[in-house]
């Protein structure tokens, strides 16, 4: 059972996406109608994926929103009168709200005999509630009954991609509908292993120990204690995000290479890799881990609130919202890894980017870590950025000299970075001597990623950086260099 790749698109199944209407407020799951839009359908998805008395009120709501401006509604909207009748019947068949006298949120409808159940009670073709919600959280796909027949779908690339599925009509079919799904997902997985000479690691294996920033030794790397029950463990991932790593990799590649002849490993982690005063921290996406040692691989994490992030630019707002845009960058690091493994940039990548380099005194042994960055103001002042630490997950900008000690006002030294001189994000912004593609450049390194992501996007994104951040694409060009070169030598 195949799930079309990125490279051979299937044609979008005409589901419907859910309609917006702004006039009324509502952005998920709006009762509006336009031309040719199906009343009776958006009703029936409503009523069985809400399930409960906040979905009545919205019924309520939005006839509420047609009763009181029915001609400005109706003038906007021209199968606004259909939707409205639905409504009333619905009204006027289960009482006052919607609801039965008894109270029960069940709902019949009267278009076209057809039945929604909502709780735990049966919907079309066998499916609950329960059933449908498991399907979406473990493997990324809406399901639903259409002409007939199940319908199973994600959306990515910019559109449904179908996945073929002909079983009867009943519940007897639903744990056949996981095992095509299990299988579908091991499928997808082997494919892009053998297609980018990657490993993905399988659901359970312990992936690392989370980093306490509230520590006192929040510094130091965390413990390998596979038995701490905070411990990171890989999980499966849903097709949503095997698409989007098929779509990233193979806008990159040969990035996900390594010197080292050991395969890149992907980790669908089940936690974030960050705690702070709050618990866990849930704003990263996915981290790239170098080789620690000669005989470890490279690491590329992927975190749980990827699952919820489009898969695909086309599927974003701004590309860089995708899942797939975070995953170039990740690889984006690999390739500087591959480029330059001691982590030392060069001078000229250094001076394109308004970076200098400094020793990292915190941890002097271990790779790209070995140094710390600072930009360069218009003034001739230099800024670090400061780290993570128990209250935030970054920090404002402090002034340093060349070496990287810490400066109070006067420019005069002092012992510790919270008593340096701040700049605030949009200080900076205004305040450097380069500008960047993105909020992100903390780092020259995380400049580099940015601008690789974008190249590795559409043409326009290429262009527009090619054309609006030269320098950037200059260093690109150096770094991409580096990396063939070494990749010659190790043939």
């Amino acid at each position: 059972m195949a799930l079309t790749s990125p490279d051979t698109p299937v044609e979008a199944s005409n589901v419907a996406e859910p309609p917006t209407d702004s006039s009324l407020g509502r952005t998920d799951n709006s009762l509006t109608a336009g031309a040719g839009f199906d009343t009776g359908r958006a009703l029936r998805e409503l009523f069985t994926s809400v399930g409960n008395r906040d979905g009545l009120a919205q019924i309520n709501d939005t006839f509420k929103s047609f009763r009181e401006a029915p001609s400005a509604v109706m003038g906007a909207f021209p199968a606004a009168g259909d939707l409205l009748g639905d409504l009333q019947r619905v009204q006027l068949a289960h009482g006052p709200g919607g609801i039965r006298h008894d109270g029960s949120p069940d709902i019949q409808l009267a278009q076209r005999g057809e039945r929604g159940r909502v709780g735990d009670r049966q919907l079309p073709g066998g499916l609950t509630p329960a059933f449908v919600k498991e399907i979406k959280d473990t493997y990324g796909v809406d399901i639903s009954v259409r002409d007939g027949k199940y319908n199973l779908s994600f959306k990515a690339d910019g559109k449904a991609q179908a996945i073929p599925l002909d079983l009867p009509l009943s519940s007897d079919s639903l744990p056949k509908i996981k095992e095509n799904l299990a299988q579908l997902t091991q499928e997808r997985i082997k494919a892009i292993e053998t297609k980018f000479g990657i490993t993905i690691k399988h659901p359970g294996e312990f992936a690392g120990n989370q980093q306490d920033l509230c520590r006192v030794d929040k510094h130091e790397r965390p413990v390998e204690n596979p038995n701490d029950p905070n411990a990171i463990r890989s999980r499966q991932p849903s097709l949503p995000e095997l698409y989007a790593l098929d779509n990233a990799l193979s806008a990159t590649a040969p990035s996900q290479r390594t010197t080292n002849g050991k395969p890149l490993e992907v980790v669908f982690a089940d936690r974030a890799p960050l705690k702070d005063q709050k618990g866990e921290s849930q704003n990263h996406l996915a981290s790239y881990m170098p080789p620690e040692a000669a005989h470890d691989g490279a690491k590329l994490f992927i975190y749980p609130s990827a699952s919820k992030s489009p898969p695909t630019d086309k599927d974003a707002k701004r590309p860089e919202e995708s899942l797939a845009y975070t995953i170039r960058h990740e690889v984006g690091h690999n390739q500087q890894h591959n480029a330059f493994p001691d982590g030392k940039l060069p001078e000229s990548v250094l001076k394109e980017l308004g970076f200098i380099q400094f020793a990292n005194q915190r941890f002097p042994a271990h790779g790209e870590e070995q140094f710390k960055y600072a930009i360069e103001t218009r003034d001739g002042r230099f800024f670090a950025r400061a780290e993570p630490d128990c209250k935030s997950a970054g920090g404002n900008w402090y002034q340093v000299d060349r070496d990287g000690n810490p400066l109070g006002r006067g420019s005069e030294k002092v012992s510790d970075s919270s008593r340096a001189v701040k700049l605030s994000d949009e200080a900076m912004d205004r305040l450097s001597k380069r500008k960047y593609p993105t909020g992100y450049y903390d780092t020259p390194l995380e400049v580099l990623s940015e601008g690789f992501a974008a190249t590795t996007g559409t043409a326009q994104s290429k262009e527009f950086l090619r054309t609006r951040f030269p320098h950037v694409y200059r260093a690109l060009q150096t770094l991409e260099q580096a990396q063939n070169e070494v990749f010659s030598r190790k043939r």
